[in-house]
This record gives C-alpha cells, sequence and structure tokens, in this order.
C-alpha cells in the first residue's frame, strides 16, 4: 500500500515530463552560451596579458644568456645560485619567439628555448698577457702597459 504524500500528489507527472523534454531541447542552446561566453573571457584575458608583454627578438648568431632553472643548477647554492646560463649562440628562430641554441663549442641544446627565457649577453672577454718568463716587480716599475694587457669590453 502506497501513502500519497502532499509532494507527490501535488506532483503532475505529465507536466514533469514536459519541462524535462523542454530541458532536452534547450540544453545544447544554453551549452552554446556558455561556450561563447568562456570563448570571450579567454579573449579578454589575452589581450589583458599581452599588453603587457614584449617580445624580444634575436638574430641569427647573437650571444644570450638562458634563465637558470632550478633543476639545471646546483641545489646546495641555494639562493646564491646563478641566475643565468651561458652565453649561448642563437643557431635558428624555431618558431615566433622560440629559438634554437648551440653553446660556444658548436653543439646544440636539446629543444627550443622561448625568448622569454632569454636575454641578450654582454660578453665579457678579458685577454691577460702576462709572460711567465718576467720579473713583475721589475716589469710594473718599467712600463705596466708592456706587462699587462687588459683588453675588457663590455
Amino acid at each position: 500500500m502506497v501513502v500519497p504524500t502532499a509532494r507527490s500528489s501535488l506532483q503532475n507527472l505529465e507536466s514533469h515530463k514536459e519541462i524535462l523534454s523542454e530541458d532536452l531541447d534547450t540544453i545544447d542552446e544554453l551549452r552554446d552560451i556558455a561556450r561563447i561566453r568562456m570563448a570571450t573571457y579567454q579573449q579578454k584575458v589575452s589581450k589583458s596579458y599581452n599588453k603587457n608583454i614584449r617580445i624580444c627578438r634575436f638574430q641569427v648568431g647573437d650571444l644570450v644568456l638562458r634563465m637558470a632553472f632550478q633543476n639545471t643548477t646546483n641545489p646546495a647554492n641555494g639562493k646564491l645560485a646563478p641566475k643565468w646560463e651561458g652565453p649561448y649562440k642563437i643557431e635558428s628562430e624555431a618558431a615566433k619567439g622560440a629559438y634554437k641554441l648551440t653553446n660556444m663549442e658548436g653543439e646544440p641544446l636539446p629543444r627550443s628555448w622561448n625568448a622569454i627565457h632569454l636575454k641578450y649577453s654582454r660578453r665579457r672577454d678579458e685577454t691577460f698577457c702576462l709572460n711567465p718568463s718576467f720579473d713583475l716587480k721589475s716589469e710594473l716599475d718599467q712600463d705596466p702597459a708592456q706587462t699587462l694587457c687588459l683588453d675588457a669590453k663590455f
């Protein structure tokens, strides 16, 4: 024996089925509206992000430094670890804003690197022309320019 409750006695099954069928008909429209809303939101986020991004363009042959990540540095160094590695040479442009790099010996790095993780290298060429067969004290007394030729480019 089934005792009807107030809720089940007031519920009309035909009207309930009609409402469900209408919901099934409009569900595709609701999904399309949600998809459009999501696309407009993503466009707004992309526009606001790209407004502050400045893509740095490098030329083939430029010397760059690569950002040092935690998995490539010695963990014992902690916060004193170097922030940049390199210098590396730009071999080619792999895609928009991505570059193939080689080290100074000419060996290619395994993957391409985004320009966000690269910066120009200020190469320091320091040449010390110290002849091991001279007496430093007597040479410095005579003419220091002949014994030490320090050429530094920054």
